[in-house]
């Protein structure tokens, strides 16, 4: 008691106001704000689980063809983990903190059904808040290339005109206390100034401790997947 405050952000950490929640991460939280820490949904937290050698198939349908998409999961020798899609030799490498769940980096493919998933399921707060929205940018590299690139390195510290933005939310959920089914909307914008360029609009289903499929909208133009056994 009557030491100094010092001055310090929290890792992670929910505010409430009314019935808003907001996402805050490595924040100072504001004078009288009401906050709490992150609580994780098991539907979420195991579904989000991506462990060394796991393997994980979808049927997919995609303007009227169907195929089959093989993944799986490894660690390379620094200890980060990947998914790994045999078909394109994509990665898609990801962190989970037991708070979040987000991707770090793509390589490989980028009209890949594992490049919609890295879009589509970049960042992921492993609790179930129903009226919480979570924002984040993606790297201008994986949109942008060429001269527009070129230019934005050289102006980036004046205004960043090249953008790629992320939203993502929960929209439904069979019991809002314990949930064991729920639908997650999200949305990967990309934008030249104020001008829209590609938006890309995705909805994943999550029950029985699984992401059991994903539609992916882009153009009018419906990709879906489903899980396999």
């Amino acid at each position: 008691m009557g030491a100094k405050t010092i001055v310090y952000p929290i890792s992670y950490f929910i505010s409430r106001d009314v019935d808003k929640f907001s996402f805050h991460s490595f924040q100072i939280p504001e004078q009288g704000q009401v906050i709490m820490p992150p609580v994780t949904t098991p539907l979420l937290r195991k579904a989000f689980h991506f462990v060394p050698g796991l393997k994980i198939k979808f049927s997919v349908i995609h303007g009227g063809r169907s195929e089959d998409v093989d993944w799986e999961v490894f660690v390379d020798p620094y200890n980060q983990s990947y998914i790994y899609c045999h078909a394109t030799k994509s990665s898609a490498y990801f962190v989970n903190n037991e708070t979040l769940h987000y991707f770090t980096s793509f390589f490989g493919d980028r009209h890949s059904l594992l490049h919609y998933f890295y879009l589509g399921a970049y960042k992921v707060l492993l609790g179930y808040y129903p009226t919480l929205d979570l924002d984040d940018t993606f790297p201008v590299e994986g949109f942008y290339g060429g001269m527009a690139k070129y230019l934005q390195d050289f102006i980036a510290p004046f205004y960043r005109y090249l953008q790629a933005g992320y939203a993502g939310a929960f929209t439904e959920a069979d019991d809002p206390m314990n949930p064991t089914k729920v639908t997650l909307q999200s949305s990967a914008t990309v934008r030249i100034g104020r001008q829209i360029r590609r938006k890309i609009d995705f909805t994943f289903s999550i029950e029985n401790n699984l992401i059991v499929g994903f539609k992916v909208i882009e153009n009018k133009v419906c990709t879906e997947a489903k899980r396999l056994p």
